[in-house]
């Protein structure tokens, strides 16, 4: 029985997938998700998601609000200055289940 090492064989197209640069404006600072949808800011690692690994993610530096996690023109969370934990917007919404 052979194994996969024995049958692997390396392909020979490549894959050329667009590399897409997100910049940002005054008063944002980039740090870059890794491949398990983190990212680093004052010695903290922050989870954000998965889906933005790769990419660069913009913090909005609020002076009297908390700072902001932005993914190119949409805002995605925002980072609690009390504990550091990375809340969504719609935290605040109040859901109610009907029974």
């Amino acid at each position: 029985m052979k194994t996969p090492a024995d049958v692997y064989k390396k392909s020979d197209i490549k894959f050329h997938g667009e590399y897409i640069e997100l910049k940002y404006g005054k008063g944002f600072k980039t740090r870059y998700v890794n491949d398990r949808g983190c990212f680093n800011y004052d010695n903290r690692r922050m989870f954000v998601g998965n889906p933005f690994a790769g990419y660069h993610v913009g913090l909005k530096i609020n002076v009297d609000a908390p700072m902001e996690i932005w993914f190119s023109e949409l805002m995605l969370s925002k980072i609690n200055p009390d504990n550091w934990l990375v809340e969504p917007e719609y935290i605040n919404i109040k859901v109610v289940f009907q029974s």
